[in-house]
């Protein structure tokens, strides 16, 4: 691997022997053979280092890590990322097999798109799925951004140069640090999604984790209208996540896909 692939698949991980090989071997088998997958170990404590020592590739490089967090587990993946595309991927969600090529050659063909991500299933813990759209075109995406998130973590392709410019995640925040750096990215450069399902994201459970997350969102639409640039006509939005937390999953993503058509 002397020369730069032309993505690097990052994946941090934290006591996740039970999923963590299905997500690797979901970005190895990508149709686009051109990557590597950079997983880093923040310091698990279960068989997670064992489970990645048996998967043999030399794509695959392991990071290991005293546990310092998720947001500083990503930010060290990307500074290790040799390629000028980086796509994100979590250790207990799926990448499926056409993702990669059919964002680097939207990255390639629109070179005004510094982040792109995709349609994805989510599964329930019950392992009911259901299909989670969002807005495709970059006009849709920028209108909508302080009324939800609208890039789905683990789909997510970003332009490194991008990343580097905007300060990567912010390690200070828990939740929705993912949703702040998009909002970063957004204000400065046009987002966009590729409208077919092209991942599966595995929906956390628990009431107190919910109300945690939209909690922080509310926290994080407020950084965006008070430094990076968002209308404070935007204001209403900040009550609706905390309003989110008590819909259903299924009630959510039906009127999300009533709001983004299929294609």
């Amino acid at each position: 691997m002397s020369s730069a692939p032309k993505v690097s698949v990052v994946i941090p991980v934290y006591n996740g022997a039970a999923t963590i090989e299905r997500a690797v071997r979901s970005a190895l088998a990508q149709t686009l053979r051109d990557l590597e997958v950079v997983v880093v170990d923040d310091g698990s404590t279960d068989a997670t280092p064992e489970v990645l020592a048996r998967i043999s590739d030399p794509r695959l490089r392991v990071v290991r890590q005293a546990n310092a967090g998720r947001s500083r587990a990503r930010n060290v993946a990307v500074r290790e990322a040799r390629a000028p595309y980086v796509a994100m991927l979590d250790a207990d969600d799926l990448a499926y097999p056409d993702r990669l090529a059919r964002q680097a050659a939207l990255l390639d063909a629109r070179p005004e798109i510094a982040l792109c991500g995709t349609w994805a299933d989510w599964i329930e813990p019950d392992g009911t799925k259901r299909e989670w759209r969002q807005p495709v075109e970059p006009e849709d995406v920028r209108s909508a951004m302080l009324r939800s998130n609208c890039f789905i973590h683990s789909t997510v392709m970003v332009r490194k140069e991008a990343f580097e410019e905007a300060g990567g995640y912010d390690e200070r925040l828990v939740f929705s640090e993912d949703y702040d750096l998009f909002l970063r990215l957004v204000a400065r450069h046009a987002g966009a999604n590729v409208p077919q399902v092209l991942g599966a994201y595995r929906a956390p459970s628990g009431a107190v984790y919910k109300l945690r997350e939209q909690w922080n969102k509310t926290r994080v639409r407020w950084r965006a209208m008070s430094r990076y640039g968002y209308s404070w006509r935007n204001a209403p939005h900040l009550l609706t996540p905390l309003a989110a937390a008590f819909v259903p999953a299924r009630l959510r993503l039906a009127l999300q896909r009533r709001r983004v058509p299929g294609r």
